[in-house]
């Protein structure tokens, strides 16, 4: 129940491994400085260790800072982000090496998103109406090898800033997508390599390149979209192979539209190479297509 009015910050924190949570409730923010920075959240830039709750509010964001090089969440660390929780992003990365759970309702979703997208968390940059998101323009969210993540009902938007793979980065196969938004990257909106993170009844739209690009699958997981709505995308889903030999099973997914640029395809696209015992599970209307990438695609 705290107000803050014109300050550069509302709150900033430096954190060193720690691993204490962070309770959020009824607190509001607003303005800027004479200089015209604002601020109006909580800021989180350093290192996480241990568990970590983010119990935040969806009018008074958590905001990653452009300070050292984001937030991490460091390997053995377990992170729960509670429902309604905004987390906003001022350029920079938030990387995660242990486990994330980000669990939102259809009611209270938790959103991921720009330091500028009033929609969510509010004037969190105090300029009124003065900016306004657009894809790419905070950098990314990692997964890295011996992270896990329980992502539901979240929503990601406006990354994939010019120096990242996409605006969710997997290596991991033991992450989950499921109910979530990934829309308006500047890039890919999800890019996995060597991992089959799964998604169930996700929306992606308006992604500039894939919805989801795959450079090689996780060599003990199947790959499964069930139910996922495709709109707007330069590719539903894009895939490299890279001598893999897991099934991949499709079930309820649609895709429809084109880029800005005219250029869509509505299915599951493939490339490179395949071996072992592999099912292609598909569906009459969500196709499988060999990209004009390479030399196709070899069996």
């Amino acid at each position: 129940n705290n107000s803050f009015n014109d300050n550069t910050w509302a709150v900033l924190a430096n954190l060193e491994e720690d691993g204490v949570d962070i309770i959020l409730n009824g607190n509001s923010s607003s303005g800027q400085n004479a200089g015209g920075v604002g601020r109006n959240g909580f800021g989180l830039f350093g290192s996480v260790r241990g568990n970590f709750t983010m119990d935040g509010q969806n009018d008074f964001p958590f905001i990653i800072a452009s300070a050292s090089s984001g937030l991490k969440i460091l390997n053995s660390s377990n992170v729960t982000v509670s429902p309604g929780t905004v987390i906003k992003f001022e350029l920079q990365d938030l990387e995660i090496s242990g486990n994330l759970i980000a669990e939102g309702t259809a009611s209270e979703p938790i959103i991921f998103t720009d330091l500028s997208d009033d929609q969510y968390g509010g004037d969190t940059n105090g300029d009124g109406t003065a900016s306004q998101p657009s894809p790419g323009l905070w950098d990314a969210i990692w997964f890295y090898g011996e992270s896990s993540a329980s992502l539901k009902h979240c929503k990601f938007l406006y990354g994939a800033r010019s120096f990242t793979s996409g605006m969710i980065n997997v290596y991991s196969s033991d992450v989950n997508f499921e109910n979530c938004e990934i829309s308006d990257a500047s890039q890919r909106g999800v890019y996995a390599e060597n991992a089959s993170p799964s998604f169930t009844s996700c929306t992606f739209t308006n992604n500039a390149s894939a919805a989801v690009h795959f450079t090689g699958f996780g060599s003990q997981k199947d790959i499964t979209f069930t139910d996922n709505m495709f709109t707007d995308n330069t590719w539903a889903v894009l895939a490299e192979v890279e001598a893999d030999s897991v099934s991949i099973i499709l079930n309820g997914n649609s895709s429809s539209g084109q880029n800005p640029s005219m250029v869509g395809r509505n299915g599951f696209g493939l490339y490179g190479s395949m071996k072992g015992n592999i099912t292609l599970d598909g569906q009459s209307n969500f196709p499988f297509i060999i990209a004009n990438a390479l030399s196709g695609l070899d069996i």
